[in-house]
C-alpha cells in the first residue's frame, strides 16, 4: 500500500482530486477524510480496519497542513523516459501562447497540460504541427502521474521566466511601451501571472 509521508509522495492526478474538494469548509468532515484516504491511499475508506484508517487520516492531515514548495528539475526519469525541460525562448507562438492562458488561470487542472508544454521526452523536441493537440494531451496524461513537488518547481520556474521575457521585452522596447500603456489586456495578463505565482501550490 501507497505510503504517504510528504507531498513528494502526491502525483499530480492525485492533487487534481484533491483540488476538487471543499478543503476549506469540509476538512474536517468525515465524508471529506474518507474522500483523502480514497485519493492518497487508492482504498475505500470503508473496506478499512479503524485503526488503519486512523492511521491514514493522519498522515494526510500531516501532509496537507505542510506548505507545497516546488522543486525545479531541469531534467528528471520517469515511466522509463528521461524528460528535460526546454527554453522558454524556443517555444512555438502556440506553445507560448497556450502557457500563458494555462498558467493565468491558476488551476490545477491545467498543470499536466503546462508540464506537457515544459518536458520532452526522449525523440520527440518539437511537436508536430498538425499533431499538435494530440501530442501535448498525450503527454499530459502521462505526466499526471509525477509528483507534484517536480510539477510545482517547473511551473512556478517557466511562470517567472514567462514574466521575466515579457517584462525585459517591455523594457528594451519603446514600442512595447507604448503597446503596453494602450493595451490594458496585457497588464491584466502580466497581473494574473504575477498573481499565479503569489498563489501557486496554495
Amino acid at each position: 500500500m501507497n505510503k504517504i509521508e510528504s507531498w513528494s509522495d502526491v502525483t499530480v492526478r492525485q492533487l487534481i482530486e484533491i483540488k476538487k474538494l471543499d478543503l476549506d469548509n469540509t476538512a474536517n468532515t468525515i465524508g471529506t477524510q474518507n474522500k483523502l484516504v480514497e485519493i492518497l491511499f487508492g482504498v475505500k475508506a470503508d473496506d478499512m480496519q479503524f485503526d488503519e484508517y486512523m492511521e491514514k487520516v493522519l498522515a494526510v492531515s500531516e501532509v496537507l497542513s505542510k506548505p507545497l514548495v516546488g522543486v525545479y528539475k531541469p531534467k528528471f526519469e520517469f515511466g522509463g523516459c528521461e524528460f528535460e525541460a526546454v527554453p522558454i525562448e524556443t517555444f512555438t507562438t502556440r506553445e507560448f501562447t497556450d502557457f500563458d492562458t494555462l498558467a493565468r488561470e491558476n488551476n490545477a487542472e491545467n498543470f499536466p497540460l503546462l508540464l506537457a508544454l515544459i518536458y520532452r521526452g526522449s525523440g520527440d523536441d518539437e511537436y508536430d504541427k498538425d499533431d499538435y493537440s494530440d501530442c501535448v494531451k498525450d503527454k499530459a496524461e502521462l505526466l499526471k502521474n509525477i509528483d507534484v513537488v517536480t510539477a510545482v518547481g517547473a511551473i512556478n520556474f517557466f511562470t517567472n521566466a514567462l514574466l521575466r521575457y515579457l517584462k525585459d521585452t517591455i523594457a528594451s522596447s519603446d514600442a512595447a511601451k507604448v503597446m503596453m500603456e494602450k493595451n490594458p489586456k496585457m497588464k491584466e495578463s502580466m497581473k494574473m501571472l504575477e498573481d499565479y505565482l503569489a498563489g501557486v501550490g496554495n
